[in-house]
């Protein structure tokens, strides 16, 4: 028997990534909370160490969801360091994959997602690194756009006009998974990406047309964004991230399309329209 360990279990990608994996033969599948929901999951908190062997114990491989609580609290332990020291309580642990983000390889090698990844690399197990685009799912998901977008409400994200490659989390978790189930993903960092790029105004215009709301787009000036008093009073690693995420995204570099994700599966990435369509009866409800 095979123990996979799905950190963020009860996230966009955790979540899928667990239904993903129900489908391989062969896996105890344990899912990692630090307020675990059922016997099926462990409970597993960044912020106590006493937490992580347990967690790891017998586990022979990970999809990791990096710890974000340094991003609110700045005296936490630096998120790279707290990651490496992670990896190394497990003495089973065979093979990781990574979930970062889209242009995290570029960024200056003392952000949060580089270090992260250096982690992982270092780590001496068999790692892949997803680096995927922005969600479709952000626009049907609670905590994000989907109140906005069932109120025909105001959406305020720095784009400069830029088409995004907007990537459905349901393929990241079809890559996660084979990429824990199987060999030859080893030493590989993917982007993965949508098959085709919309500019948000566009992207919108489809979920209004398909929610019967109008959702009104803003494209703010990323320093608007920046200098807004809600971004100031974050603490200076979260400003950081933000720039970096926000320049991607105002760039060229947010609309690529990569084939990452049929290079793996050996079928397309789902498309937007095909989203929109989905979720049609959501936004109307």
């Amino acid at each position: 028997m095979y123990t996979v360990l799905v950190t963020g279990s009860r996230g966009k990608t955790g979540r899928a990534v667990l239904d993903a994996l129900k489908d391989h033969p062969g896996f105890r599948l344990i899912g990692a909370s630090s307020k675990p929901a059922d016997a099926s999951q462990v409970r597993l908190d960044w912020g106590d160490k006493a937490t992580w062997a347990t967690a790891l114990s017998g586990v022979d491989a990970l999809y990791l969801v990096k710890p974000t609580d340094n991003l609110t609290d700045p005296a936490a332990p630096d998120v790279g360091d707290k990651v490496r020291a992670f990896l190394a309580t497990s003495r089973s642990l065979k093979r990781v994959v990574l979930l970062s983000e889209i242009g995290a390889s570029g960024r200056d090698e003392s952000l949060d997602e580089r270090r992260v990844e250096r982690a992982v690399e270092e780590s001496g197990t068999e790692w892949t690194i997803l680096q995927p685009n922005w969600f479709m799912q952000n626009f049907s998901d609670a905590s994000f756009y989907l109140p906005a977008v069932k109120s025909g409400g105001t959406i305020s994200v720095p784009t400069a006009g830029k088409p995004t490659s907007f990537i459905d989390t349901r393929d990241i978790a079809d890559v996660v998974a084979t990429a824990l189930a199987r060999g030859g993903h080893g030493q590989r960092t993917y982007t993965l990406t949508g098959p085709e790029a919309y500019t948000w105004s566009d992207a919108l215009a489809m979920i209004s047309e398909a929610g019967g709301r109008r959702v009104t787009y803003v494209d703010i000036a990323l320093e608007d964004f920046l200098t807004n008093p809600k971004i100031t009073a974050l603490p200076e690693k979260v400003r950081a991230h933000y720039r970096g995420v926000y320049d991607l995204l105002s760039s060229d570099a947010a609309g690529a399309v990569t084939g990452h994700v049929e290079a793996v599966l050996g079928r397309p990435a789902r498309g937007f329209k095909a989203f929109v369509e989905e979720n049609a009866a959501l936004w109307r409800a």
